[in-house]
This record gives structure tokens, C-alpha cells and sequence, in this order.
């Protein structure tokens, strides 16, 4: 009796250790090239990491779906212990996933070192600066696509990091483990779920995914992660009953919009979420919030910054992730459609890709507006509607998708509590992982294939003798 107890005890801590040893694996892969300068994913020129790096992201997608349907009970132990153990080797890599935190110290270093203003001014105007070996991408020559409170960040952490990239790239790791350790702890609050049992489980399905840790933690798009937890700071403010919580919840989506500009588009769902709250006062209160929170803190944001204001519009309306096609990176449902029209014989020509963005905005504002119209008649509630407008943006709207752009959709799922949202939450980080070595689309097929071929499997019956 005694040994099944203790073996009862260690299965769970056994599915602990396990995003512990991924990601090991990814600590020690991060530092096998010797050229660091070309050590990510878009420059690596050594197959036997990119197969090795293969190899843990399919252990890693095997592991989250073993979580995903096992029934094992877990503990708060052993969350704390999977998460912050896999959480802190991570912190010790390399960034591999992209350059993308090489840039964001870039442009705090324009602005902090410099004393450029890094909307006017882009890193490549530095050519002898030592970083530049490590920064040669498409954001070298082209001023940030983010707001201005991205920008104060990338100011503080310049100035901690004094001029050394490895501590600059440490100081964004720290801050997306903070961030992303915040947004368990909130979605902790906001899950409906009574069971116990179930509620660890959903939390550790936050906590391990191996997208979020890869990339809040690994390679750290940290943009994403205080996305989610601004909005989602900003919906526990608004579930909260009367008082200052509730009055003050436009202000964290206000600075996420100041943050990454796209946090705009979730403004509907949260006035609606207002309106069926409190009624049409309440919505008029939280725009009137909104509109106040957000222009002040625009107006001191951009305060030192304000000559580019101009220039931040052009890039705005012209936005290269919005506009500009690539078709490798399209999303399983942008992709096909692409093809469609080619074979139509409507992409080039005389009108171009006209074609192919009249259909796809048509179809992210049907979507929109399907969630918004759902959402207003009690179908769906916020977190949901929050879930299905992300996967909207990724899905319908992005031009150039890459794995750490589903991150919201997958936070939002699994915020969202049910076993239904959980399943959307494990299928869009698999096709994201999967993203790295094959395009998405491809990604998507493979998965499908694979889930057709196990379908098949539990439920052909064994042959009598």
C-alpha cells in the first residue's frame, strides 16, 4: 500500500519534470553554434541543430498533449515546480527563435545611447555600432512598428544594460517571465472552473505551454506577453463589482494600445462587455474613460517624441506585417485563398493583390462582427470574444504570421476555462510549433493527418481470434 502511494506521488512530479528537461534541451541547442551573430532560426546554417531543435519541439508538442489528455491530478507544487523550473533554464539561453529582442534593445539604444529618435532614425544609420552583426534583419532599416510605451521600455532597459547586448537581452527575458508569470497568476482569477483537480490542470496548461515559455521566455517577444497581461488586466478590472477597479479598467487596454497598436481592435468587445454589465450608461462611462485615459497617456508618451508623429502615421497606414505578402508565411486559411485567386488568374497584373485584400479585410470584419453580434446577444462571453477576435486577427488579417503572433488567441483559450477552448489553445500551439521547419499551412495538414490517423486507430476494434 505504501509503495502506490508514493507512486501515486511521483507520477505527478514526473509530468513536472518533464517542461523542466525540454527545456534544458533548449538551453543547451541555444549555445551550440559558436557564431552567435547567426544563431536563430532565420540564419541557421548547421542541419543537425535545426533537426535537433526538431526533435524537442516535437517532444515538447507530444508532452503538452499528453497534459492535455491525462487525467492525472496535479498540485500547486507541482505547477511552481514544471514552470519556474522550466522558466529559469530558459532565462539562461540564447534567443534563437528570432532577432526580434536584438532589435528591441536596438531601438532602445538609438533613442537611450544615441539620442536619435528611433522612429526617425533606424538602427541600420549606425553601421559601426558593435551590435549591428547580430541585427542584420528587415527591422535594421526600418523604424519600430510599435507604440511609444514599448519605446520607454526599450529607453529603461537601455540604460540598465549599459551597453552590453547579453544584459539587455536578459533584462527582456526577466521581463517576460515577470509578465508571463502575472498572466497565470490573472487567469488564476478569471477561470470558471470549481474542481480543484481541474483547475491546476488548466493553469498548467498556461504555465507549460511550450509556445508561451519558447517565446515570452526562450526568445523573448515580450510585446505579446504584456499584450496579454495588459488585457487581461483589464478585464479583471472590468468583472470587478463597483469601486476604483472597475471606473480604472480602460486605462490598462489604453496603454496596451500605446503599447502594440493593434490592441485597438479589442476595444469593441470591451464596451459591449461594459453595456451588458451596467447597461448603455456604463458603456458611455467606459468610453468616456477610455477616450480621457488614452489621450492623456498618448499625450505624455509621445511628448518627447512628437516630430515623428507624422512619420508613426505613414508607418501605420503602411504597415509591412498588414500589407506586404509573404507567402510562406500566410495562415492556413489566407494561404489557400492566395492560391485560389492565382489560379483565377486575379493576383498581378493590372490590379495587382487588390484581389486577395479586399477578400481577406472583408472576411476579419465579417468575423468581427460576428463575434461582436454574439458576444452583444449573451453567446459569448468577454474572454471568449477576445479569443475568436485574436484568432480573427491571426487568421484573416496578418500578412506575414509568425509562431509567437498566436500567443494571444492561445492565452485567451485557455483563459477562457472548458474543454472546448483548452482544445482550440492545443491545436493553435501545435500549428505553431510546427510553423518553424514547414509553412503553416503545411503545419496545419500534417497535424490534421495525424489526428485523423489516431481518430481512426482508438476506435478500430481488435479482431476476435
Amino acid at each position: 500500500m505504501l509503495a502506490t502511494d508514493r507512486t501515486s506521488e511521483w507520477l505527478p512530479r514526473r509530468t513536472a519534470l518533464v517542461p523542466v528537461l525540454l527545456a534544458a534541451g533548449f538551453l543547451i541547442a541555444s549555445f551550440l553554434k559558436s557564431d552567435l551573430t547567426n544563431n536563430d532560426f532565420e540564419r541557421f546554417d548547421d542541419l543537425r541543430i535545426t533537426f535537433l531543435y526538431f526533435g524537442l519541439f516535437a517532444a515538447a508538442c507530444f508532452a503538452y498533449v499528453a497534459l492535455f489528455l491525462e487525467r492525472r491530478a496535479l498540485t500547486p507544487r507541482d505547477l511552481l515546480l514544471g514552470a519556474v523550473g522550466a522558466g529559469v533554464l530558459l532565462l539562461a539561453s540564447f534567443p534563437v527563435g528570432s532577432k526580434d529582442p536584438i532589435g528591441y534593445a536596438f531601438f532602445g539604444k538609438v533613442w537611450g545611447t544615441y539620442h536619435a529618435n528611433p522612429y526617425l532614425v533606424a538602427p541600420a544609420s549606425f553601421p559601426d555600432d558593435p551590435w549591428q552583426p547580430y541585427f542584420q534583419v528587415v527591422w535594421a532599416k526600418s523604424p519600430p512598428p510599435y507604440g511609444p510605451l514599448f519605446l520607454w521600455q526599450a529607453l529603461a532597459v537601455d540604460w540598465l544594460a549599459r551597453g552590453s547586448l547579453l544584459v539587455a537581452l536578459g533584462l527582456y527575458k526577466l521581463i517576460a517571465a515577470g509578465m508571463l508569470a502575472v498572466t497565470v497568476l490573472l487567469t488564476a482569477r478569471l477561470l470558471n472552473v470549481s474542481a480543484p483537480a481541474e483547475r491546476w490542470r488548466a493553469l498548467a496548461l498556461l504555465a507549460w505551454n511550450p509556445l508561451l515559455l519558447f517565446e515570452s521566455i526562450g526568445t523573448p517577444h515580450n510585446d505579446a506577453v504584456v499584450i496579454m497581461l495588459i488585457v487581461l488586466s483589464a478585464i479583471w478590472m472590468l468583472c470587478a463589482e463597483g469601486g476604483a477597479r472597475a471606473r480604472l479598467a480602460p486605462a490598462p487596454l489604453m496603454l496596451g494600445i500605446w503599447y502594440k497598436w493593434y490592441a485597438l481592435l479589442f476595444v469593441p468587445v470591451f464596451l459591449v462587455a461594459a453595456y451588458r454589465e451596467g447597461g448603455l450608461r456604463a458603456a458611455g462611462r467606459w468610453l468616456a474613460a477610455a477616450l480621457f485615459i488614452g489621450a492623456l497617456c498618448g499625450a505624455v508618451l509621445m511628448a518627447p517624441l512628437a516630430e515623428a508623429v507624422p512619420a508613426v502615421w505613414r508607418g501605420l497606414v503602411g504597415q509591412p506585417n498588414v500589407w506586404t505578402i509573404y507567402p510562406m508565411w500566410l495562415s492556413p486559411v489566407l494561404a489557400p485563398l492566395l492560391w485560389g485567386l492565382d489560379a483565377l488568374g486575379l493576383v498581378g497584373g493590372r490590379w495587382g493583390m487588390a484581389w486577395f485584400d479586399g477578400i481577406r479585410l472583408t472576411l476579419f470584419a465579417i468575423a468581427a462582427l460576428a463575434v461582436v453580434a454574439s458576444q452583444w446577444r449573451g453567446g459569448l462571453d468577454l474572454v471568449g470574444a477576445l479569443c475568436l477576435l485574436a484568432v480573427a486577427l491571426t487568421m484573416l488579417l496578418a500578412a506575414a504570421l509568425q509562431p509567437w503572433h498566436v500567443q494571444l488567441p492561445v492565452v485567451f483559450a485557455l483563459a477562457a476555462g472548458g474543454r472546448p477552448w483548452q482544445t482550440l489553445a492545443v491545436v493553435l500551439t501545435l500549428v505553431a510549433i510546427l510553423s518553424y521547419f514547414f509553412t503553416w499551412v503545411w503545419a496545419a495538414a500534417l497535424l490534421a493527418v495525424l489526428a485523423s490517423a489516431v481518430w481512426v486507430l482508438r476506435r478500430v476494434q481488435p479482431v476476435p481470434a
